[in-house]
């Protein structure tokens, strides 16, 4: 057996055994062995408190993406994968660096610009063609209000939607 396994071994057998002190590991490290033992051993307490900590430490940057997509795929943690497509979506592609795309999966990059393509063409879409317009009772020239409807939501909410500095 060589060293480093054991040292490994040793390593983790003090979460076990020191159950009293999980509340104050706050590390990724800790919590990412907590996380791989209590999945390997089928200990749902501490599977749920490593899944609850990591999960908060998401919102702080202070983990990837990708790590949290590899540590989601590895440990089976379903609702992490979500988010992480979600906070990618909704950042503007121009603001994600290589860094935030670095160790993804690929299908999840693919993915990823598919879906920020189609809601841009939503955007350019809804842009286009303002919503109908619902005349008031006393509206005396309904070809005049939806033109004046038309150029307002064009000045407007068209022209924000559109805008690439936003």
């Amino acid at each position: 057996v060589s060293q480093r396994l054991v040292s490994s071994f040793s390593s983790e057998f003090r979460y076990i055994f020191d159950f009293g002190r999980w509340e104050d590991l706050s590390s990724l490290e800790d919590l990412t062995v907590i996380l791989r033992l209590s999945t390997m051993w089928n200990s749902p307490h501490g599977r749920s408190f490593a899944i609850d900590k990591i999960s908060l430490m998401k919102h702080t940057s202070t983990i990837s993406y990708a790590m949290l997509v590899s540590m989601a795929q590895t440990y089976k943690v379903k609702e992490w994968i979500p988010w992480v497509f979600r906070q990618l979506t909704f950042n503007p592609i121009g603001k994600n660096t290589m860094t935030v795309y670095r160790g993804l999966p690929i299908e999840m990059i693919v993915s990823h610009f598919h879906v920020r393509e189609a809601i841009d063409q939503y955007w350019r879409i809804v842009a286009a063609e303002p919503p109908t317009v619902k005349h008031a009772d006393d509206c005396m020239n309904h070809m005049l209000c939806e033109s004046e409807w038309h150029c307002s939501w064009w000045n407007s909410m068209g022209r924000f939607l559109l805008d690439g500095r936003t």
